[in-house]
């Protein structure tokens, strides 16, 4: 099982690159759909602090409950980032 620490930092690292990518796109483009752009960040940041709160969710159960936990927790974060990476990519192409 990954470290608590770990797992917070990978968090904060995604949900980062999907904002200052979303930040970059409003320097890069402004004539775009910026609310669009704006609503990515908002989800990005309410994702990425559900996500804190499932890391430090107590009483899990044993050693495979926790395991699978913290495996939904990464399978969670990696698709949500695709999905707001994604969402980004067809909001600037337009």
């Amino acid at each position: 099982m990954a470290k608590k620490r770990n797992v917070k930092k990978d968090i904060e690292f995604l949900t980062f690159e999907v904002v200052a990518d979303c930040f970059s796109a409003l320097e890069l483009y402004p004539d775009r759909k910026n609310q669009e752009i704006y609503d990515i960040i908002s989800d990005a940041v309410k994702a990425g602090n559900d996500l804190m709160d499932r890391v430090h969710q107590k009483n899990i159960g044993d050693k495979k409950a926790v395991k699978l936990h913290f495996k939904n927790i990464y399978i969670d974060l990696l698709k949500g980032a695709d999905e707001q990476f994604l969402r980004l990519s067809k909001t600037i192409s337009k």
